[in-house]
């Protein structure tokens, strides 16, 4: 049955928003796109076809008699649809049915997928299994399709596909240490130089280099690399995991957040995830920033720094909490947005090249905003500052005036250069390789 008079008023005139007894165009495109099924380029092409075939008295409008002829010629493509991916033959959308569909479609899944997609399929109507009716009211706008596409084009919608609440920590934390541990080792000797610079052992790169490499040879490039992958892992978890997470909290539209609202869940899941593991920071930069034989060990250098209690532990809090918010939030929210406008609108996936280029450029945006507060955590980290005469300071505020009068503005910018150079790579690759690990974790566990 297609929908009763009743239905059909309540459809138009939920699209009629200016309330004129018609549709434009601009009004039905507006009802496809808030769909959130297709891309704009799309809603736009199905748009033109509708009105060239409807629009039967050429006024550049449907009216109700015009929509109900759509409807009606519509209907019967979306029943088609309807009856192939009823692959049970039971005149009801099953969960086993999506499975099926999208297994066909050659796509990776979790159930948490299916559940999701049987509500959108059923625009929210709370059935178990969805009937012809619900799925009719729920696709009535969509371009004509194959019912693979269709699928597709629902699948493609939902956020990042986290597994079970039951598996999700033990999928993610496998994930974030893979990616945070491959990403940092790969642009450990960018991050040593880097601390070195901060905290002012040396003057340039080039005497940082040589002066590493003279007392410390190669191996010194990795100094600290063992705490930096220990705090890595269980951030890059957390921070993925509580994105997800608030990002369900904070959004009006799980599947179509805006900007403002993945700032917010990026600011956020990044003082969750740096708050959990911060001592890490702290023992981290003393080991990369110390000269060689300051510390026997990882563990020597845990020792000394618990031994100061936790105002040691958490050295350099405040600084790192007001930069966590807008790094975070712009890092997480500049890559997604990024990688929403290069996926492949077909498969919704994104290539290895494109992933790399969002991290990298996202990144790069954070990472430039915020490095002055990054140099005064850094700083304050440290038992004393070198570069200011062995002295130790207040608080980040002391840390920037006190910078700013020894070398002007630039002095806040120590070690930018060689941290762009650790920090663009490193995140490209944690994104692009957390994502292809958590698909790899994911598979296996749906085996």
């Amino acid at each position: 049955a297609l929908l009763t008079a009743e239905e059909l008023a309540t459809t138009f005139s939920r699209l009629d928003l200016d309330g004129s007894k018609s549709l434009s165009k601009a009004e039905f495109g507006q009802g496809v796109f808030d769909l959130g099924h297709v891309s704009q380029k799309a809603s736009e092409v199905w748009v033109d076809r509708v009105f060239k075939e409807f629009d039967l008295d050429h006024n550049g409008t449907l009216d109700m008699d015009e929509f109900s002829k759509y409807v009606v010629s519509h209907a019967s493509s979306l029943r088609s649809s309807f009856d192939e991916l009823d692959v049970s033959h039971t005149g009801l959308l099953s969960a086993d049915d999506v499975r099926s569909s999208l297994t066909k479609a050659k796509v990776s899944f979790l159930d948490q997928d299916v559940e999701v997609l049987l509500r959108r399929l059923g625009l929210g109507s709370g059935e178990a299994d969805i009937s012809w009716h619900s799925f009719l009211e729920a696709t009535l706008l969509l371009p004509d399709m194959s019912s693979r596409d269709l699928m597709l084009s629902q699948y493609n919608q939902l956020s990042l596909h986290a597994p079970p609440s039951a598996t999700t920590p033990l999928m993610l934390v496998i994930a974030g240490f893979v990616a945070g541990g491959i990403s940092r080792t790969a642009t450990a000797p960018a991050d040593r130089l880097r601390a070195i610079l901060a905290t002012g052992r040396e003057a340039s790169i080039s005497s940082a280099i040589s002066s590493t490499l003279r007392n410390e040879g190669w191996r010194g490039f990795w100094q600290g690399n063992l705490a930096n992958c220990i705090q890595v892992g269980p951030e890059s978890a957390l921070t993925f995991y509580f994105y997800e997470a608030l990002k369900d909290k904070f959004c009006h539209d799980v599947h179509a957040p805006t900007a403002s609202e993945r700032f917010l869940a990026g600011s956020a899941s990044g003082a969750l995830s740096m708050t959990a593991v911060y001592p890490m920071y702290v023992i981290q930069n003393r080991l990369a920033a110390a000269p060689s034989g300051t510390y026997r060990s990882l563990l020597d250098c845990v020792r000394q720094t618990a031994a100061g209690g936790v105002p040691s532990l958490f050295a350099g809090y405040l600084p790192s909490l007001v930069r966590i918010i807008p790094y975070k939030g712009i890092d997480l929210a500049g890559y997604n947005i990024l990688k929403d406008k290069l996926k492949d609108p077909n498969t919704g996936e994104i290539s290895q090249l494109h992933s790399l280029a969002c991290g990298g450029a996202a990144s790069m945006c954070s990472q430039s905003l915020t490095y002055p507060l990054m140099l005064a955590r850094t700083v304050l980290q440290q038992p004393v500052d070198v570069a200011g005469g062995g002295r130790s300071y207040s608080g980040m505020l002391e840390v920037l005036v006190h910078r700013r009068q020894l070398h002007g503005l630039s002095g806040w910018y120590a070690g930018l250069a060689p941290q762009l150079c650790k920090m663009v790579p490193a995140v490209a690759i944690q994104f692009a390789i957390y994502e292809r690990t958590l698909h790899f974790v994911a598979d296996l566990w749906k085996r």
